[in-house]
Parts: C-alpha cells; sequence; structure tokens
C-alpha cells in the first residue's frame, strides 16, 4: 500500500524514513528535468506517493515538462549566479541572454534591482520565506523589464514550490541547495536529446 508523501501520521505508522523518500524523490524529479530534459509538471501529494518499502512513485503523467538545452544552461548558469556566487549582473546577463526581455532596461540597474530583492531572502530560512511574496515580486519584476518567462520554467517553478513545501513539512532543516547529490545532479553535463 502507498501513501501520499505529506501523509505524516501514516508515513510514522508505517515506519517510513520521509525525509530520505524526500530527497530520493527530489533528487529524480531534479535528474529528470536537468539530465533527461523531460519532467514530471503536476507534483501535489496526491500524485507523490511513498510505498511500504519506502520507494517514491511518481503517478499521473498527464502534465509533463520539456526543458530545451536554453533551459537547461539558462539554469546552470543562474543558481549557481543566485544562491553560491551571490552574482546580480552575472544573474541579469543569463537572463538577457535568454532573449525574454521585450524592453530591456539597463543591465546595472536591473542587477541591482535583483540583488536588492534577492540578498534578503538569501538571509531567511526556508521556514520563513514566503514563496507567495517571492512570485509576486518577480512577476512585478518582469512586468518591468517586460521579462517572458518560457512555459517549461514556469512549469518547473511550479513544482520547486511543491518540493519546497514538502521540505517545509517533512525535513524543514535540510538545505536542498547545499546537499551534494541535489548539486551533482543540478550541475551534470548529460544534456537531452533535442526534440
Amino acid at each position: 500500500m502507498a501513501s501520499r508523501i505529506d501523509d505524516l501520521p501514516g508515513a510514522a505508522a508505517a515506519g517510513l524514513d520521509l525525509p530520505a523518500a524526500l530527497r530520493e524523490a527530489v533528487r529524480a524529479f531534479l535528474a529528470s528535468a536537468f539530465v533527461h530534459g523531460f519532467f514530471h509538471g503536476d507534483m501535489h501529494a496526491g500524485n507523490l506517493l511513498v510505498d511500504a518499502d519506502g520507494r517514491v512513485a511518481f503517478i499521473d503523467f498527464g502534465i509533463c515538462g520539456r526543458l530545451e538545452p536554453s533551459d537547461l544552461e539558462l539554469l546552470r548558469v543562474t543558481i549557481p549566479a543566485l544562491f553560491l556566487e551571490r552574482d546580480y549582473k552575472q544573474l541579469s546577463r543569463a537572463v538577457y541572454g535568454l532573449g525574454a526581455v521585450e524592453r530591456p532596461g539597463a543591465l546595472g540597474s536591473s542587477a541591482e534591482e535583483l540583488e536588492a530583492f534577492v540578498r534578503p531572502l538569501l538571509k531567511q530560512t526556508l521556514a520563513e520565506i514566503s514563496y507567495g511574496e517571492i512570485l509576486t515580486q518577480i512577476a512585478a519584476m518582469g512586468a518591468k523589464y517586460g521579462f517572458r518567462m518560457p512555459r517549461s520554467l514556469v512549469l518547473m517553478a511550479k513544482q520547486a514550490l511543491y518540493c519546497e513545501r514538502y521540505v517545509k513539512l517533512i525535513s524543514p532543516d535540510w538545505n536542498m541547495l547545499g546537499d551534494p547529490d541535489m548539486l551533482a545532479v543540478l550541475f551534470s553535463q548529460t544534456q537531452p536529446a533535442s526534440a
């Protein structure tokens, strides 16, 4: 019998290690997206199950996403620029390089605005961050600079919100972006075949 990943009482009764199952689910999701360029696009708890042996099962692939090589390259540049190097100009250059900015402002001013937005967030714990507020601010910044985010990256961001919710619920002390196993998947050089 499998249970939803967010069924804490059921997992406790079954003796399941939900933090380990969560790490495996996130690793599998990242490998699917970053190594193969294809990912589950609806990771709500009803579609993410843990079986009696602690194995994770993704079900209902009615919504899926595909990352093009250009999307993967953008993510591989922006994630370290944002979370590891704190290089906001590099982050802005990557977004501009995507060609998704209809009304480009000065690169420097957008980098400064990104830094003013992101720097306080990086000082907060995962439990303190409101991703709804972040998305609202990102949408406002995107409107200001005319940024069009590719649909695949919007769908990817939605799945990241699900992952964030599960981490807060199951393993709030786990730093996904500081986990060597997750970083290895994120920066894998394997590229998906072009569609």
